[in-house]
């Protein structure tokens, strides 16, 4: 799922909270995607550890 989105951001420590937060930007809007880690490793967008955020 490489180039599905611009950008990956969470909260190392969970705090906050746990999400996982999927950034695309098309043309003027930034649409989002929220997911929990394992459904976001099981998506096969990857493994967070790896991507870094």
């Amino acid at each position: 799922m490489e180039g599905e989105f611009d950008l990956l951001m969470y909260f190392p420590d969970g705090h906050p909270d746990s999400y996982y937060y999927c950034l695309k930007q098309e043309g003027e809007h930034v649409l989002y995607h929220r997911f929990i880690r394992e459904d976001y490793e099981s998506f096969g967008f990857g493994n967070v550890a790896a991507s870094g955020h």
